[in-house]
C-alpha cells in the first residue's frame, strides 16, 4: 500500500514540473510553469540558473556577433542576402512612426549592410521575427530574400507608417548540426532535416548539448512550426525532457540549464510520410567566464559561469559603488563596465572611462533565490518524506490488524470446526449405547 502511495506522488511531482507551450495561432499566449520559468521575454531557467535581463541575455549570449543590418519603411522592400552560409533572422521589429511625422525612407533604407553589434528594440515595437521566419530563414547564399512588410503581412495593413528593421546572421554549414544522435558543445545550431522546406513523419531524434562544470548552455529556439491536431499536438519538440513546444513559434524563445541538455523531435506515426511545414531550427550557446586576473589597483576575487568579481587594494574603492568589492557581466574574455583602475577610498575620482556598468550582483542574486531554492530543495522534499513516513506507518498498523483479525478469525473457525466434531461423536456413542 505504502510502495502505491509513494509511486503516484512521485508521478504527480513529475506532471507538476512538466511544460507545454502551445506555440499555434489559436494558443499565443504560452503556459508557464512556475518552477520552471518566467514570462518575461519568453525565457525559461532551470532551478539554479541565475536571471538576467533580456539585455544582459544578448550580451552573454552575442559577444561582438557578426550581424548584417537592413531596414527602411513600411512600403520598402528589402533585400536579406549572404554570400556564404544560410541566412537566419537574428531579429526583426516595426516602429510604429507617429502620423504626423514624415518619414524620410531614404535616409533609414539600407539592405544587408554588415554590423557588429546587438539586436536593438525599443519599448513599443512589434515583434516580425515569426513573419521573417516565414519568409526568409533558411535561405543560402544562392539567393537573396526580399521582404515587404505590407506584401508579405496582410495584418501589418492596419499599422499605419514606420520602419522595419532586420538583423540576420549568415551561419556556415559546418557550425549546422541536423544528424541524429549527435553530441555536441560550445556553440552551433541544430535544425530538422530539409528545414525550412518540411519534415519527415515517424520520426524520434535526438541531440545531447554536453557542458563542462561550472558553465551554463542557452538553448534559443529561433524558429519552429510544425503539424497539429486541434488541440493536441502530435509533433513536438522537447528540451531537456521538461519543456515541450508545439504549433508555429510567435518569437524565440530561450531555455537555460546548468547541465547537459537532451534535445527531442518526436514526430507522430501516421500515414503521412512528408509534412509540409518548416520544422524546427535552435542554436545552442555555451556561457562560461575566462576573465582576467590581475590589474594594478584591483584583481580578481571570484567567478562564476557569467559574472566576474573584483577586489581592490586594501584603501581603494570602485568609484561607482564606492565599495571595495564589485561584480561584472562577463563573456568568455570580455568583463562589460569593468573600470580602468579603483581610486583612492577618501577620492570619488573616476580613473578609468564613465561608461556606467553593466552587472549582476552574484550575493544579490544568491539572495533573491535563496528561499525558492530552500522551498525546493529542503522544506518541500521534508514535508513529503514526513507525509510518506506518517502513510508508512498507517499502512503498517492497517496490515498488522488485518493480520491480527485474519488469524483471530482462522482460529475462530477452528474452534467451531473441532466442536462440531466432538460433538458429533459424542451423539455417535449415545446412539450407539
Amino acid at each position: 500500500m505504502s510502495f502505491v502511495v509513494c509511486l503516484i506522488l512521485n508521478l504527480l511531482m513529475l506532471i507538476s514540473q512538466a511544460k507545454v507551450l502551445n506555440l499555434s495561432k489559436s494558443h499565443q499566449h504560452l503556459r508557464y510553469s512556475s518552477r520552471l520559468g518566467s514570462q518575461d521575454e519568453d525565457m525559461l531557467y532551470c532551478h539554479r540558473c541565475p536571471r538576467f535581463t533580456r539585455h544582459q541575455l544578448n550580451l552573454l549570449a552575442n559577444p561582438d556577433l557578426q550581424l548584417f543590418y537592413s531596414s527602411g519603411c513600411h512600403s520598402t522592400e528589402l533585400q536579406l542576402s549572404c554570400v556564404s552560409g544560410m541566412l537566419v533572422v537574428e531579429g526583426a521589429y516595426f516602429q510604429p512612426s507617429n502620423y504626423q511625422e514624415k518619414l524620410n525612407c531614404s535616409r533609414v533604407e539600407t539592405h544587408s549592410r554588415p554590423i557588429l553589434g546587438q539586436v536593438e528594440a525599443r519599448h513599443g515595437d512589434r515583434d516580425l521575427q515569426r513573419e521573417l521566419n516565414r519568409r526568409c530563414s533558411g535561405f543560402t547564399a544562392a539567393t537573396d530574400c526580399r521582404y515587404n512588410l505590407i506584401l508579405d503581412s496582410k495584418e501589418a495593413r492596419s499599422w499605419g507608417p514606420g520602419i522595419v528593421k532586420v538583423w540576420h546572421r549568415c551561419v556556415p554549414g559546418q557550425d549546422i548540426q541536423k544528424k541524429c544522435g549527435t553530441e555536441v558543445r560550445g556553440r552551433g545550431f541544430i535544425m530538422s532535416g530539409s528545414y525550412p522546406k518540411y519534415y519527415m513523419g515517424a520520426q524520434v531524434c535526438s541531440w545531447k548539448i554536453n557542458v563542462n562544470y561550472n558553465e551554463l548552455v542557452i538553448v534559443k529556439v529561433v524558429d519552429l512550426q510544425l503539424e497539429e491536431a486541434s488541440a493536441n499536438c502530435q509533433d513536438s519538440l522537447i528540451v531537456d525532457r521538461r519543456v515541450s513546444m508545439c504549433g508555429e513559434l510567435g518569437r524565440k524563445t530561450m531555455y537555460m540549464s546548468d547541465h547537459g541538455t537532451l534535445i527531442s523531435f518526436n514526430t507522430s506515426t501516421s500515414h503521412q510520410y512528408i509534412y509540409p511545414r518548416r520544422g524546427f531550427l535552435l542554436e545552442y550557446i555555451t556561457l562560461t567566464c575566462y576573465p582576467p586576473t590581475t590589474f594594478n589597483t584591483f584583481n580578481l576575487l571570484f567567478k562564476n559561469q557569467t559574472h566576474a568579481t573584483y577586489k581592490c587594494i586594501q584603501g581603494w574603492v570602485f568609484n561607482e559603488t564606492e565599495s571595495p568589492t564589485q561584480s561584472f557581466l562577463c563573456a568568455q574574455s570580455t568583463v562589460y563596465g569593468l573600470p580602468a583602475a579603483c581610486v583612492a577610498g577618501q577620492q570619488q575620482e573616476l580613473v578609468g572611462p564613465s561608461t556606467p556598468s553593466l552587472r549582476l550582483s552574484v550575493s544579490e542574486g544568491d539572495r533573491r533565490n535563496v528561499t525558492e531554492v530552500w522551498m525546493q530543495e529542503v522544506l518541500l522534499p521534508l514535508v513529503l518524506l514526513v507525509f510518506l513516513l506518517i502513510l508508512s506507518l498507517a499502512g503498517l498498523i492497517l496490515l498488522t490488524l488485518a493480520k491480527r483479525h485474519r488469524m483471530e478469525e482462522e482460529h475462530r473457525t477452528e474452534l467451531q470446526a473441532n466442536t462440531f466434531t466432538i460433538t458429533t461423536l459424542d451423539a455417535y456413542q449415545h446412539y450407539k449405547g
